[in-house]
């Protein structure tokens, strides 16, 4: 699973934030291409970041509902 982030981005960053209280097994990177490219809409349709790509290859592109995934589907490592 990986969180596709960019440091400035405040929505990234209360993901971020649960992500480690909860010590969840989440890669965060940036996202594979400059935000607002061609590259980087053909990849993300919305245009937005944060975007949590889960295990199969499909995506979460909105804070507050990765948040609530990340709550209630991934239990704390710790």
């Amino acid at each position: 699973m990986k969180l596709y982030n960019l440091d400035h981005s405040p929505y990234a960053t209360r993901v971020r934030m649960q992500i480690f209280k909860k010590d969840l097994p989440v890669a965060i990177e940036p996202p594979p291409a400059p935000a607002r490219t061609p590259q980087f809409l053909a990849r993300f349709p919305l245009g937005k970041i944060p975007v949590l790509e889960l295990d199969d290859g499909s995506q979460l592109p909105d804070s507050w509902v990765i948040m609530e995934y990340l709550e209630d589907v991934m239990p704390a490592v710790s």
